[in-house]
């Protein structure tokens, strides 16, 4: 495991378990390691990083009764101090195995992995598809391929490892998508008009300015008998002048 911690005044902390260690730390009985990142204490304690391990003495089979397969002791390790609680305030982000886990936002520090968890169940865009919406799209498909599965709304929704509860809450969260209808429209700033693109706002004008030039066809507007408008008349006359 490879944890980076990045503070807001350019120090980096890296803790890396794979380097300058002995192969067997743990009494050289040790099968299996658990690390803990205690993001769950971080509001109220300093971050740590707890190591503990499963025994393999030989003595455990002894206890395992005949074609079982015995069972390794989950045993306590250590616990390793990562950021202490004076210091979590100047923690801009941390990064677990190149995944960022916790990110500065104003004066708090998000829990990456609880955003992350929401963002896969919830988040829909034109490239993305949530894990919620994927789930209503295979239990519809389910349902129309197979007209009497779709009847037993549990065995259906087992079929894509769902239960009915977990379904139903999932419905329940899509329902909360925001509709186009109910998205907010950008706005110029400081007005509640409705942003019209440069281009539109041209072509409205120049329509405006057209319809405008129109002449008026009326009595008064029609020509002499003598097949000239008066207006051709008196320009030739200034011209005349001149």
């Amino acid at each position: 495991m490879n944890i980076q911690v990045f503070y807001n005044s350019g120090r980096v902390d890296e803790f890396d378990v794979d380097r300058f260690t002995l192969p067997q730390p743990f009494d050289g009985n040790n099968m299996l390691t658990n690390f803990e990142v205690r993001f769950d204490n971080l509001d109220t304690e300093s971050l740590w990083l707890q190591a503990h391990f499963y025994d393999i003495r030989a003595e455990y089979r002894q206890d395992a009764q005949a074609d079982t397969t015995p069972v390794a002791r989950r045993m306590r390790g250590w616990r390793f101090l990562l950021v202490d609680k004076t210091e979590i305030s100047h923690v801009s982000k941390v990064v677990v195995n190149k995944e960022m886990v916790a990110w500065r936002v104003g004066e708090d520090l998000i829990n990456g992995i609880k955003f992350r968890a929401q963002e896969l169940a919830c988040f829909n865009n034109d490239t993305a598809s949530s894990i919620n919406s994927k789930a209503v799209a295979v239990h519809d498909y389910l349902a129309n391929t197979d007209p009497v599965l779709a009847a037993n709304e549990d065995e259906l929704c087992q079929m894509f490892g769902y239960t009915r509860r977990a379904y139903e809450q999932v419905l329940l969260a899509e329902g909360c998508q925001p509709t186009e209808e109910k998205k907010p429209k950008q706005q110029n700033s400081g007005t509640d008009a409705e942003q019209v693109p440069a281009e539109d706002e041209e072509g409205e004008e120049d329509e405006e300015l057209w319809l405008d030039n129109l002449p008026n066809i009326d009595e008064a507007d029609e020509p002499d008998d003598d097949g000239w408008d008066d207006d051709y008349d008196d320009y030739n006359d200034e011209e005349s002048a001149r």
